[in-house]
């Protein structure tokens, strides 16, 4: 692959350029992905210029999610866990079959995420460069532009297609850069306003997750059904007497490579750190949220909170149990998002966007 300039990476923000990376064909080692983990990377970079360096949004973190997607899809999943290593040697055909249909399916839904996303946030990031020079009144003329081309129903199972609306979590991006915009005047209170802003973003970043989660529910589903499918495929599966034997150890074996893949497979890189969604979220220092999240003090930040997280304070009940389970890949995410916002190796630069250079 050619090696990226900066220039390049700047151009990576522009939604023509995402348009154009999301028609590329996947590449032999998920170059496709390379370039959607870069876009996401310079898209949150615009963004932040505008937003602040404070927190990250929901683009930033996608560069992140991105390149776990792209661990797999080179086929380094095993590099990251002995338990899978131990799985591919005793799983042998099935494994292979599984895990093959599994990377094709997570590097199209990545892309089709991307494709809709990553192009919303592009139109943001340039709309919003230089600040807000239009009235407030205005902010739904300019969001009807920015989400024009955008809409995730299509692919959506019917019980999450109300959650993929953007607009309110845009709104909210928008509303955390009027009080940005807001701290050049006289007597602002900078830290109420600060703390405000960081809940905005918050609640929208879980916002928008949830729509894109939804996006990729049945990408996820077909993944691992594929290892149930496999099972009931097998000759014995067609034999009336041992059929309903065969249906159970299918749906068991689904089952099981699902907890498997979720507590050893699936590492969220951050930084030199590699966390498993399987484990519940914990800081060596004792400290599980970030500092302006630690308290929740805005009603809407409250609210996703509530529907979305089961952790507790101290962070227990953070995991998620099993990643094809929508709930549970929000439970997760939600905390990760209060967890880990404000951490500034989360804005810096991941190692396989330099390693593209």
């Amino acid at each position: 692959m050619t090696p990226t300039s900066m220039t390049d990476l700047t151009d990576l923000s522009d939604p023509a350029r995402v348009l154009s990376v999301a028609k590329e064909p996947p590449g032999a080692r998920g170059e496709r992905n390379q370039s959607i983990s870069r876009s996401y990377y310079a898209i949150g970079c615009k963004l932040r210029d505008e937003l602040g360096q404070t927190n990250a949004d929901w683009a930033t973190t996608a560069a992140w999610a991105s390149g776990a997607v792209g661990v797999i899809i080179r086929h380094e999943e095993t590099e990251t866990s002995r338990m899978l290593r131990m799985a591919k040697r005793l799983g042998g055909e099935v494994y292979t079959a599984v895990l093959d249909q599994t990377r094709r399916n997570l590097e199209e839904g990545n892309r089709q995420v991307y494709s809709e996303l990553g192009l919303a946030f592009a139109n943001f990031a340039a709309g919003i460069a230089g600040g807000v020079t239009w009235d407030e009144g205005e902010d739904v003329a300019f969001l009807d532009e920015v989400l024009r081309d955008i809409s995730l129903r299509r692919s959506v199972p019917v019980e999450w297609q109300s959650c993929t609306d953007l607009m309110p979590a845009f709104h909210l991006y928008l509303e955390a850069l009027r009080l940005r915009k807001k701290e050049q005047s006289n007597g602002i209170d900078l830290p109420k306003s600060r703390k405000k802003q960081s809940e905005l973003i918050f609640t929208a970043n879980v916002l928008v997750t949830v729509a894109e989660q939804a996006g990729l529910q049945p990408y996820i589903d077909a993944a691992f059904s594929r290892v149930s499918r496999f099972v009931q495929n097998n000759p014995l599966g067609r034999l009336p007497f041992v059929r309903g034997g065969v249906q159970v150890a299918a749906y068991s074996a689904q089952a099981l490579g699902q907890r498997v893949v979720t507590e050893f497979g699936i590492k969220v890189p951050v930084g030199n750190e590699s966390l498993s969604v399987g484990k519940s979220l914990r800081r060596v220092d004792g400290r599980v949220w970030a500092g302006d999240l630690q308290v929740l003090e805005d009603h809407r930040a409250r609210r996703v909170w509530r529907q979305y997280s089961r952790a507790r304070d101290d962070g227990s009940g953070s995991s998620a149990a099993d990643w094809t389970v929508m709930d549970d890949r929000m439970n997760y995410i939600t905390s990760f998002f209060r967890a880990w916002q404000q951490e500034p190796v989360l804005r810096e630069e991941p190692a396989f966007v330099r390693a593209t250079r």
